[in-house]
């Protein structure tokens, strides 16, 4: 049975200081960032969220609860889900290669599998503004494949570990191709509806979207307006845009098996193996560790004007996202002394 978070707990406000006010004050000073929001989520049920600061400053418009904020590589997750309810659907194999879905895919990509994309072993190389790639054109996706394949891999598939936007976005290309629907659409119909995440969203600069936070940079010694980029063609690696409260439905939803089963969780929560044999700490979608033998998964997110960091820690039921509106901040330091301090038990004292 879902989880139903109560109103109350929703739409309280803070009226007083606790630590984890204390944390995003200093938080928020010490990144610029206009505005912050958090969520602390046990076993499902919210336990606090705090809202801080502006979502927009020309408006005035403070950040609540129900701000929506560009999450960036915290998509990852999402892509990575998509990809493997195909997997259960029948639709393709995570050993496949990709170039059974690529054609004319050049003959150095024949070693590369899916589960290369999805755990960042697939050598696939950087794009940079001398291979006519920059954030600012919106290149079509077989344009943004053609473009990858002119450039040599950057290292043998399954040989290196190496974070890499290109290949989730690859990935998400390939998601929109064998399901055939988008990828947004995809992700919307099989894991934001049934999680109950009203607001999330691939993001389009063309949109109108209530309640969207606005993105800053810090200059020296003033935030100026963060430019709002993202090729769509790159959604896989980092399009999505949703509130806190949506994020909380999602951490919810992974207590249960829908939309992702068990047998998906266990997969992509367990770290990925190089062909040398050495495990690394990412899985599908997901940094994974453990410590003290207890399971935490996590992934941060940065982009234009955002930061973000989703933090589960398995085994105690706990999770802390953190989401705020300014680049190159330390938003992910802060969610994890949040979970510090929850996991201690000093939290509320």
């Amino acid at each position: 049975m879902r989880r139903l978070f109560p109103l109350l707990v929703l739409l309280t406000v803070i009226a007083h200081a606790d630590q984890v006010d204390d944390l995003a004050a200093a938080e928020m000073k010490a990144s610029h960032a206009p505005g912050l929001v958090v969520a602390i989520v046990k076993k499902g049920e919210i336990v606090k969220i705090g809202a801080y600061g502006t979502a927009n400053l020309e408006t005035k418009t403070p950040v609540t609860a129900a701000s929506v904020f560009r999450v960036a590589s915290m998509s990852k997750q999402f892509c990575a889900a998509a990809a493997m309810l195909l997997v259960e659907d029948g639709k393709w194999k995570v050993e496949d290669p990709i170039s059974k879905y690529i054609p004319n895919a050049p003959e150095a990509w024949k070693d590369i599998t899916l589960r290369h994309l999805l755990t960042h072993t697939s050598g696939m190389p950087t794009l940079e503004a001398e291979d006519g790639f920059t954030f600012r054109t919106n290149p079509s996706s077989d344009d943004y494949i053609a473009k990858l394949a002119k450039k040599p891999l950057r290292f043998a598939p399954g040989d290196k570990y190496e974070y890499s936007n290109e290949g989730y976005s690859l990935l998400g290309i390939l998601v929109a191709k064998v399901s055939g629907s988008t990828l947004a659409s995809f992700v919307t119909n099989r894991i934001f509806k049934p999680a109950g995440m009203s607001t999330a969203s691939y993001y389009l600069l063309e949109r109108i979207e209530l309640d969207r936070a606005n993105g800053y940079t810090w200059d020296k010694d003033h935030l100026e307006n963060a430019i709002p980029l993202r090729p769509y063609a790159m959604a896989g690696s980092g399009g999505i845009m949703a509130s806190i409260l949506d994020f909380a439905k999602w951490d919810a939803a992974l207590y249960t098996n829908s939309p992702l089963s068990q047998a998906i969780k266990d997969q992509i929560w367990s770290p990925a193996v190089l062909n040398s044999g050495t495990k690394i700490a990412y899985g599908f979608g997901w940094s994974t560790k453990k410590k003290d033998g207890k399971l935490i998964v996590s992934h941060n997110g940065s982009t234009a004007g955002f930061g973000s960091r989703i933090v589960r820690h398995v085994d105690e039921g706990l999770t802390v996202i953190a989401f705020e509106n300014v680049q190159n901040g330390t938003v992910g330091d802060f969610a994890d002394k949040v979970a510090d301090l929850y996991l201690s038990g000093k939290a509320g004292q």
